[in-house]
């Protein structure tokens, strides 16, 4: 069950490390996400975890690592300490944990945890993107207009798209997440 990593999930409003030495190696570790070289990130994150415990964007980039390397459960855990760690609803970490969730077929609670996202900030084209992702997962046939509804306003935010809105709502063919 390989996925690539959101494009969207990042680690740039999470707190950062307190170490000048402990955010070298948060930023290396990204670098080697950014390379799929999970492992190698892995060791970053866990030497960051090792001085600096309560290091969120630690956390998450280890979370990232372990979802790379197919470790979808392990990944969840430590994004929930990192969610436990900031203490307050964080976007970027709720859209994570929504990620995981979808990844390791959860769907109702990877539908909450998208509405957790809606509910603080309403036209987020992260949360809508997600959202349309889930319905594809779910397979949207009956809940063709609320995805309609996701698309448009995905698709008004996000440039990058390789189908039109019609194509694929138009779509017969049940489609399935990568």
């Amino acid at each position: 069950m390989q996925q690539t990593i959101s494009p969207f999930v990042t680690s740039a409003k999470l707190p950062a490390a307190v170490g000048i030495q402990a955010g070298r190696l948060c930023d290396f570790g990204f670098v080697m996400l950014d390379k799929h070289q999970y492992a190698q990130a892995l060791e970053r994150f866990d030497a960051v975890l090792s001085d600096e415990p309560n290091c969120v964007t630690a956390w998450f980039g280890r979370s990232r690592a372990l979802q790379g390397m197919g470790r979808w459960a392990l990944a969840l855990a430590d994004l929930q300490r990192a969610e436990a760690l900031v203490g307050r609803p964080h976007c970027d970490l709720i859209l994570w944990r929504a990620e995981l969730l979808l990844g390791l077929r959860n769907y109702a609670s990877a539908g909450e945890a998208c509405q957790e996202v809606l509910a603080l900030e309403p036209l987020l084209p992260k949360a809508q993107w997600l959202r349309l992702k889930l319905f594809v997962a779910n397979g949207f046939a009956a809940q063709k207009s609320v995805a309609q509804q996701s698309w448009s306003t995905a698709e008004a935010s996000v440039t990058a798209v390789s189908f039109s809105a019609a194509e694929f709502v138009g779509a017969t063919v049940p489609l399935k997440v990568r």
